[in-house]
């Protein structure tokens, strides 16, 4: 009955043009409005004068941005940061792209930053570049992984539409939901030799696990020191990151992001207390004014 009803619910004309009346009246809980979604082309606002263009795919991410916007719900606290250091940033590289709404909001907020993103998933890597072209934006995409060094590896994939968490080097060829896919994989010395970069300001790193290895790959963090929001979602992956960053000559200060409470330097990279850490210089928080 359930899929019945989900199979009718996606020929009900209309939605979009009656959610985004309802919206302006009245603002609904998650829970109610998970339920309210559709398919099709919206705008997001990213500030008081500008905004960008998004495929609604009828997933979780894209709903949520739909009816809270981009500082309302999803990664709300991780994405007021991103957007204050894409000001200043004249180079940023989306790690893990998948739709693209990190790099996008980048290239809104800053029209003369390089900006770069890579997403190896192949189909969603198509709908990364779909909202490229939707708004016309000079964002280079690359259909690699990327991690500790250059060639190819294999990741396991499903048949579902979408996906949000696929890894490098994870094993699943005893799980039948997966199937294995080869991928190119580069690093981001590589891309700063290939790039020719003079600088690589800002990053977002969100590869499920995989986060160390895209350091290790990055013998050069001492000489750029950019500004790294990244994902960590366990404290083995937290202590292997700060190792990975000291490596290559330190110099940064860790803040654990929670999303609703709000950010807190520490010491040591444990898990976080909502899915982001940054990672900056003293001089880069004090102009975030986290000191």
């Amino acid at each position: 009955m359930k899929k019945f009803l989900k199979q009718v619910y996606t020929f009900i004309p209309f939605k979009k043009q009656v959610f985004s009346l309802v919206k302006k009246l009245y603002s609904p809980e998650e829970k109610l409005y998970r339920h309210l979604y559709f398919k099709g082309v919206f705008r997001l606002p990213v500030s008081a004068n500008k905004s960008l263009l998004l495929h609604h795919y009828g997933h979780q991410l894209e709903n949520d941005l739909f009816w809270k916007g981009l500082t309302g719900r999803w990664e709300k606290k991780s994405m007021q940061i991103w957007m204050e250091l894409s000001k200043g940033s004249k180079v940023i590289l989306d790690i893990g792209a998948n739709t693209g709404i990190y790099a996008l909001v980048s290239k809104t907020i800053n029209p003369e930053a390089k900006v770069i993103a890579f997403e190896p998933v192949k189909r969603v890597f198509e709908k990364l570049k779909a909202n490229i072209n939707l708004n016309n934006y000079a964002i280079t995409p690359y259909p690699y992984a990327v991690s500790d060094h250059c060639g190819e590896a294999t990741f396991y994939d499903t048949d579902e539409d979408h996906t949000y968490s696929v890894t490098i080097g994870k094993d699943l060829s005893q799980d039948k939901r997966y199937h294995p896919v080869q991928v190119a994989i580069t690093t981001i010395d590589e891309i700063a030799r290939e790039q020719e970069q003079g600088s690589i300001d800002l990053i977002k790193i969100d590869v499920e696990s995989h986060e160390p290895e895209v350091l290790k790959g990055f013998s050069q963090i001492g000489k750029y020191h950019p500004a790294i929001l990244i994902e960590i979602l366990s404290d083995d992956i937290g202590s292997r990151v700060q190792e990975e960053i000291e490596n290559h000559g330190g110099g940064y200060l860790y803040f654990d992001i929670d999303e609703e409470k709000g950010i807190r330097q520490v010491d040591y990279i444990r898990k976080s207390s909502g899915m982001n850490y940054l990672l900056c210089t003293e001089t880069t928080a004090k102009g975030l004014r986290f000191l």
